[in-house]
């Protein structure tokens, strides 16, 4: 009996053409295969050192390998940061890959502003004619 009702409104939906609109929706949807020809290498290349190509071709329709490769050549800071934006609503591998870049190279930057700051904080202590010892002691612990 139950089979009888799902059958007549299975072929009801299809007859009024809501079965081929959602199929038409669900492959609308679906991204487009990266074309095979293309030269992923070369164009990765060419775009090595500008954040903003290489952030075009993460953002397109390349392979995952090379959308990945294109978020590790970025360089800037603010480069990983706009990928790490771009992807964190729809592509969660490129967004983690953006975002630990991100991450390294904020790190880095402020481990050099630190070590700048030790730096000059040490050549400040060479001046004076008797060193704190511990002073010296912050120092060499702080730049461990």
């Amino acid at each position: 009996m139950l089979n009888k009702i799902f059958k007549k409104t299975a072929s009801a939906q299809e007859t009024n053409g809501e079965s081929l609109a959602a199929t038409s929706k669900t492959t609308a949807s679906t991204p487009k295969k990266p074309p095979d020809n293309i030269d992923w290498q070369a164009r990765l290349e060419a775009a090595s050192g500008d954040d903003s190509a290489l952030l075009l071709i993460a953002k397109g329709n390349a392979p995952l390998k090379v959308r990945q490769a294109a978020v590790e050549a970025m360089q800037s800071e603010d480069g990983l940061r706009s990928a790490e934006r771009e992807f964190r609503e729809h592509d969660r591998r490129i967004h983690r890959e953006a975002k630990l870049r991100l991450e390294t190279k904020v790190a880095e930057r402020l481990a050099r502003a630190e070590a700048a700051a030790l730096i000059a904080g040490a050549t400040e202590l060479l001046a004076q004619v008797q060193i704190p010892a511990n002073r010296f002691v912050e120092i060499d612990r702080a730049w461990q």
